[in-house]
């Protein structure tokens, strides 16, 4: 959605991408040359690809065809869980309020 509401000319994805940009202002020859490897053996074969078989799948005869896939949503933790969380959250807080009272009382 950010791409589409923000349109840049480039977007850097993922750790490796940050790592291979950083690599490539820091050293440019070395990226070039660990670049060109990877491309080479990893992008390119000697066979050719096969043709494809169909460039629109055909519709479901069935009117009522479920979707399936999509995005999977992680399961909540439990409520323990999150009941400790959040008695660790509170106990820091209150730890890091009182901290600063007793600071600002010793002046």
């Amino acid at each position: 959605m950010a791409s589409a509401l923000r349109p840049k000319r480039e977007r850097i994805v993922g750790g490796a991408g940050r790592q291979l940009t950083l690599l490539e202002a820091m050293a440019l020859r070395l990226f070039e040359r660990v670049n060109r490897r990877y491309v080479d053996a990893l992008q390119f074969t000697a066979e050719p690809a096969p043709p494809p078989t169909a460039t629109c799948p055909r519709p479901s005869s069935n009117s009522r065809a479920q979707t399936r896939g999509g995005w999977r949503r992680r399961p909540d933790p439990p409520i323990a869980v999150r009941r400790l969380v959040a008695a660790g959250l509170l106990a820091a807080g209150s730890l890091a309020i009182a901290r600063i009272v007793t600071r600002s009382g010793r002046s």
